[in-house]
């Protein structure tokens, strides 16, 4: 009976292979660890199994840029934080121009007070002539 000294690097030849039972064998040996890892990145269980379910994906379909020279989980771990990071930066734009669409619609619904020049033409001849007015009254008015 021979003894195979790294089951892992196997597994990972036959998924380069597109073998499906070495996909599944690495889906049950990292799921638990990678799932962990990003449930105390995110601290929703929700987010966790999506990122843990991307990171599978993109890792299988990309499965032969893997080099046997890296630890295997540090390569699914690296591409699962870099999914949660894109998480992070979409959700912090999608916040930020959320809000400066928001600012900038309050901005143009501002009323100004101040008066145009029209206005204060025509307040200016609206006092020349109560002015002219008031001087026809007598004096006892």
């Amino acid at each position: 009976m021979e003894i195979d000294p790294d089951p892992l690097q196997r597994q990972i030849e036959n998924a380069k292979k597109g073998k499906q039972v070495a996909f599944n064998y690495l889906l049950d040996r990292f799921w638990n660890d990678l799932y962990g890892f990003q449930l105390k990145r995110t601290q929703n269980e929700y987010d966790a199994e999506d990122i843990t379910i991307q990171t599978f994906s993109r890792a299988f379909d990309k499965i032969d840029t893997f080099d046997s020279k890296y630890n295997f989980k540090t390569w699914l771990f690296t591409i699962s934080k870099n999914i949660h990071v894109d998480l992070i930066r979409r959700k912090k734009a999608s916040i930020r121009s959320r809000t400066t669409d928001e600012e900038d619609e309050r901005v143009h619904r501002i009323a100004d007070d101040a008066p145009s020049i029209e206005d204060s033409l025509i307040t200016e001849q609206n006092l020349a002539q109560l002015l002219r007015d008031v001087k026809n009254l007598t004096p006892h008015y």
